[in-house]
C-alpha cells in the first residue's frame, strides 16, 4: 500500500509527533546518565547537573510538543489518523472535541506524561540535594509513559501504541480494497465520536484533574526513594509535604467530581458500587491521606519512619 499516492493526507503533524516520542526517550536516556554522575559526586557536577536539567526540560518540551501534534490533527479533523477518527467528530461541540484528546489509552497516557513533565521542573528546581535522585525517578517514569505510546513493532510484538497511527495503517485495515484508493480520504466524512456515555461536562475536567493528582502522587515516592540514596530519613519530609498535600486535594476532588458523574449518568450504579474506575482513584488517595498522618508525626516526633516510606511508596 505504500506505492500507491494518496490524496489530502496531512502527514507533516504526525511525522513531527513520532520524532518528538523518539527524542523524548534519546534526552530520557541522557537525563538519566547525568544525574546518576550527578548522584555519584563525581568531579565537575556541576556541568553534569546542568546538563541533567538541559536533558529533563528537552524531555518534557518533547512530550508537551506530541501532545500539541496530537491535539493540532483532532481539532483541524484529520480522519485520516486513526486516534483521530475514533475518538472524534467534527459535530461535536467543542468542549467534547478538545475531551476528546484523553479519549483513549494513547491519549490518557500522554496527559499523564504532561503533568508529570511540567510538575517535574518544579521539583527540579526546588528539591536542592535530593535533585539527582529524585529526577531520576521522575525521568524513569516519563519514559515508560512514552513506551506506551511508542508503538514500535519488531518480530511480531509491539510496544505501546502509536496515537499517530494512519488509519490505512491499522493492521485490520491493511487489507482492505477501500484503503487501495488513492482518494479513500474524500469518502470519509466524518468521526465516530465519543462514546454516548462520556459526552459529559464532567469528561471535560475531571479527567484532567485525576491524572493531576495521578501524575503529582510520583513525587512523594520520588523523594522518599531520594532519602533512602542519601541515607537521610529526615530531610525529605518538609519538601515532600506540599506535594503529597497537593496530590491529596487533586484525588479528592477528582472522587467527588467522578463520583457525582457516575451516580448521575454513568453505568455504574452508584458511586459506592466499587467499580474498578473508581477504586484506581480511591484506594491511591487513603493510602496518601495515611501517608500525610504518618509524615506529619515523623516530621513532629522524630519516629514512624518506616510507615511513612512504606504508605509514601505504597501510594
Amino acid at each position: 500500500m505504500t506505492d500507491v499516492a494518496y490524496i489530502g493526507e496531512h502527514l507533516t503533524p504526525g511525522a513531527i509527533g513520532r520524532f518528538l516520542i523518539f527524542l523524548s526517550f534519546l534526552s530520557g536516556f541522557a537525563g538519566l546518565y547525568f544525574y546518576l554522575q550527578v548522584a555519584k559526586k563525581r568531579a565537575g557536577s556541576g556541568f553534569q547537573r546542568k546538563m541533567a536539567r538541559i536533558a529533563y526540560l528537552v524531555q518534557t518540551f518533547s512530550i508537551v510538543g506530541i501532545c500539541l501534534a496530537l491535539f493540532y490533527i483532532i481539532v483541524n479533523h484529520y480522519f485520516e489518523y486513526a486516534y483521530v477518527y475514533k475518538h472524534s467528530s467534527s459535530f461535536m461541540p467543542a468542549k467534547y472535541i478538545i475531551s476528546s484528546f484523553w479519549a483513549g489509552q494513547e491519549g490518557s497516557f500522554l496527559l499523564w506524561a504532561f503533568f508529570i513533565g511540567t510538575f517535574g521542573i518544579g521539583a527540579m528546581y526546588t528539591s536542592r540535594k535530593l535533585e539527582a535522585p529524585a529526577m531520576m525517578v521522575i525521568i524513569f517514569a516519563q519514559m515508560f509513559l512514552m513506551s506506551m505510546v511508542l508503538g514500535y513493532r519488531f518480530a511480531g510484538l509491539s510496544l505501546g501504541s502509536d496515537p499517530f497511527q494512519l488509519l490505512r495503517l491499522v493492521p485490520e485495515n491493511m487489507g482492505n480494497d477501500f484503503f487501495r484508493n488513492p482518494s479513500y480520504l474524500s469518502l470519509i466524512t466524518d468521526g465516530n465520536g465519543l462514546n454516548p456515555l462520556l459526552e459529559n461536562p464532567w469528561m471535560v475536567i475531571h479527567p484532567p484533574l485525576l491524572f493531576m493528582g495521578y501524575a503529582t502522587a510520583i513525587f512523594p515516592f520520588a523523594f522518599a526513594f531520594a532519602s533512602l540514596i542519601q541515607n537521610d530519613k529526615r530531610y525529605w519530609l518538609k519538601p515532600t509535604l506540599p506535594w503529597i498535600s497537593l496530590t491529596i486535594g487533586l484525588l479528592g476532588i477528582g472522587l467527588i467530581m467522578g463520583g457525582a458523574w457516575a451516580y448521575q449518568s454513568l453505568t455504574f450504579g452508584g458511586f459506592w458500587a466499587w467499580d474498578p474506575v473508581e477504586n484506581a482513584s480511591l484506594v491511591p488517595w487513603l493510602v496518601l491521606v495515611a501517608a500525610l498522618h504518618y509524615m506529619l508525626l515523623a516530621y513532629k516526633r522524630d519516629k514512624f519512619y518506616l510507615g511513612t516510606y512504606i504508605l509514601s511508596f505504597l501510594g
